[in-house]
Order: C-alpha cells, then structure tokens, then sequence
C-alpha cells in the first residue's frame, strides 16, 4: 500500500482547497507508481529477491561466503523486510545513510559510549574489573562498495525479472574510491635493482627484467611464453618483420590471441645467447 499526506498551510477554505488540489496530485503520482511498479501486487521484499538472487548467481566460494556474511550482518537489517516497491522510490536515501553509519562504526552503534564485554557477571564496578568498552571501527570503504555492488546486481536481476521496473541502485552514490598514486622507482634505482636480480640468479633477474620491461597485467596469464633464436621478432614501423634488423623483438601472446609482447632484442640475445637455453616465463593472474 502507498500511502502519502498533504500538509494544510493557514486556514480557510482557500487553504482547504489548495491542499486539496495538491492531494489529487499526489494521488494521481501514487496511482501511477502503482501502475509502473509490477512489484506492488506481488509483495517481494529485498531480502526474498537477495535470497533468490543469491541461489543463481555464479561466484566463487570465498567470494560467496562474503557476500552472504554481508547480507546477513547488514543488508538483511537495515532494509530486508522493506517492501521492493517503497525501496525503489528511497534507495538513496536509506542506502546513503546506511554507508555512512558504516563508515563510522562497523558495529552501527549510536555514538554513545556502552561496555561491549563485562569482564563479571553480576554487579561490579566496570572500570575495576576492566571491561570492555566499544571503539568504534570503520567499515572499509571497499567493502561499503561492495555491499552497494550486490544490491546492484541483485536490483538489475529484478529489472530483468519484471519485478521491478527501474533499478534505482546507479542514483545511490557509494563512498569515495580514491585514486591509486603509485611510486615507482627511477630508472637507476630500477637498473640496481635488474643488477641485484641477475646476481641472485639468471631466471630471477629475467623475471625481474621482463616486469620491468613488459610491466605488470593484472589478469594476463602467459602460458608457455618462451624467449629463443625463432623467438624473436623485429618489428618496423609497426610491421613484424624476419630477422633482426630493427630494434625490438616480440614474444608470442598467450592463448593464440595474436597480440605480441614488446621486448628489446637484447634482452633476447642475452637470454639466448648468453645462457644457452630457453626459459619458460610464467605470469600469474596478480602480475
């Protein structure tokens, strides 16, 4: 049931009929929302479409076990008896206010001080029997996010089903995701540190070179990428080319996607010819 009010300003019958007016507006929002929003006749409520949406949504176990600790520890509280069709219309407003509790106090405390753990049972002197008082520790700001990410995927999933008609979760504004600023080292301090790696071993410093010269793909996995004589590749303007004329060799992409790793050719020629065997060069997923 959508339920509104319209608040009488002054006396009168002037006044009467201007809230009257804007009673009929309101009435004619209320009737069109109903008519928009399939949801209201079917009575769903947030936590049964997180529950259903959960039962077919394909994630990793660990992945897994944390969304459903953060269903169950916050999302099912805070909104997971309010009906779809009045969580769409104040999503931002319930969403945004729960994200900055969170990033309070991970406990949604009220900010008052309280003893979380009494130290005895029975009366007892608190601060003599060194109970523990609560301190308040944010929620991270990466895991706010990725609450705000399962209600969007779960409201997308209900867009789709006809459950809903719009997914209000893009006009809820989640905490801040600063921007990475790394620090790289120089080229001399990178030049020691390919130094300090060749000294160690010939396969750490060819891992060590090959970071710094292809640098770091989060997600790229070279499977069997292997640097040798037939290896190699020169490249003109743009335009692989046989033999080693110019400047820059390549190593094969992996999986047979046709795309070509950079790499100068003499890094080759040393790999090859200065230690007289082929390296496998692996790459995990982390880079």
């Amino acid at each position: 049931m959508l339920v509104d009010s319209v608040e009488i300003e002054g006396q009168g019958e002037r006044a009467d009929r201007a809230a009257y007016r804007q009673a009929e507006k309101l009435r004619t929002k209320l009737l069109s929302d109903a008519d928009e929003l399939k949801v209201a006749r079917t009575k769903a409520t947030v936590g049964a479409l997180l529950e259903r949406w959960m039962q077919q949504h394909e994630i990793d176990p660990t992945t897994r076990m944390t969304y459903e600790s953060q269903i169950r520890m916050y999302i099912l509280p805070a909104v997971g008896d309010v009906p779809l069709v009045l969580f769409v219309r104040d999503a931002s407003q319930r969403l945004e206010t729960l994200y900055s509790r969170l990033r309070k106090c991970r406990a949604l405390c009220n900010g008052k001080p309280f003893v979380e753990q009494h130290a005895d049972e029975g009366r007892h002197d608190c601060a003599a029997a060194g109970c523990k008082r609560h301190v308040c520790k944010p929620y991270a700001a990466s895991s706010v996010r990725s609450i705000h990410a399962i209600l969007s995927g779960a409201c997308s999933a209900a867009v789709r089903w006809g459950w809903i008609s719009f997914n209000p979760m893009p006009s809820v504004r989640p905490p801040w995701k600063p921007r990475p600023q790394p620090r790289p080292p120089s080229s001399v301090q990178m030049a020691l540190i390919v130094e300090a790696a060749w000294t160690a071993s010939a396969e750490w410093g060819l891992y060590v070179w090959l970071s710094a010269v292809l640098g770091a793909r989060r997600g790229v996995r070279h499977r069997a990428a292997r640097v040798g004589p037939r290896d190699a590749q020169a490249r003109r303007d743009g335009a692989p080319v046989a033999g080693r004329a110019g400047p820059v060799g390549a190593v094969p992409a992996a999986r047979g996607r046709g795309r070509d790793r950079a790499v100068p050719l003499g890094l080759a020629d040393g790999v090859v010819g200065g230690r007289g065997r082929r390296h496998d060069l692996r790459r995990s997923p982390d880079g």
